[in-house]
């Protein structure tokens, strides 16, 4: 199944910016999008999400980066 989710990540473009697991279990996905509906809608495509086993909860919230060694590349 990671292959598949991983396959489907890649095919993304440039949408995804950054994705991994955490050492808590979960893993964290960031995305440039319009609004987190967008992103709501992308990620029920996920088959992670589509298996219906795997994803047991997720969080969609916006993000404004306002400092760190990234926020120029963002």
């Amino acid at each position: 199944m990671r292959p598949v989710h991983r396959e489907w990540l890649a095919s993304l473009g440039d949408t995804l910016i950054m994705s991994g697991p955490t050492d808590a279990g979960g893993a964290v996905l960031v995305f440039e999008a319009a609004d987190a509906a967008g992103v709501q809608a992308l990620l029920d495509a996920d088959p992670f999400v589509t298996d219906g086993r795997v994803v047991a909860a997720r969080s969609v919230v916006g993000w404004t980066v306002v400092l760190g060694r990234l926020k120029d590349a963002l």
